[in-house]
């Protein structure tokens, strides 16, 4: 089972590689890469998706955002919209609808299934900072992902085509 909770904890201090606190991510559009997928089930039973983004330039360059998308409750029920949430999150990464109607989960959590396609797509992601609501990290800011876009091929990327 993924410890989603401690890595969110982990992510939400907010420190850099020397343990020095960082600022949260301020809010705005941001140029990323998709760096990792998670799929499985929290502690508390919640079965979902977890998006890595990598910012690529700017004073937050090298900073990773995670986005969750659950798919079912805690209890196993879905959640009202979830798989259509999920749906055009994997349009926004560039999957036709073809390749989502006959996309593959991953059996395992370790395993990609179709996921192992998007990896490193290029993506504007828009996040927005807000408070906590809840629990001991009431108050502290965090970015959350807004929305995801297909980066536009830029000259350079289409000469290294």
């Amino acid at each position: 089972m993924y410890e989603w909770a401690n890595v969110t904890k982990a992510e939400l201090d907010n420190v850099d590689a020397s343990g020095n606190k960082r600022k949260p991510i301020a809010s705005g559009k941001y140029s990323a890469q998709l760096t990792g997928v998670l799929c499985g089930k929290s502690k508390g039973g919640a079965f979902g998706v977890v998006f890595s983004y990598t910012i690529d330039d700017g004073p937050e360059k090298g900073r990773t955002v995670k986005e969750g998308l659950y798919l079912t409750k805690r209890d196993g029920n879905p959640i009202p919209f979830g798989p259509n949430r999920l749906k055009r999150r994997l349009m926004n990464l560039g999957l036709s609808a073809e390749a989502i109607n006959t996309f593959k989960f991953p059996k395992k959590e370790t395993e990609l299934g179709d996921f192992k396609h998007l990896l490193d797509a290029h993506v504007i992601i828009t996040l927005e900072q807000e408070a906590i609501k809840e629990g001991e990290m009431k108050g502290m800011l965090v970015a959350r992902v807004v929305q995801v876009a297909k980066a536009e091929a830029t000259a350079k990327d289409e000469s290294v085509a």
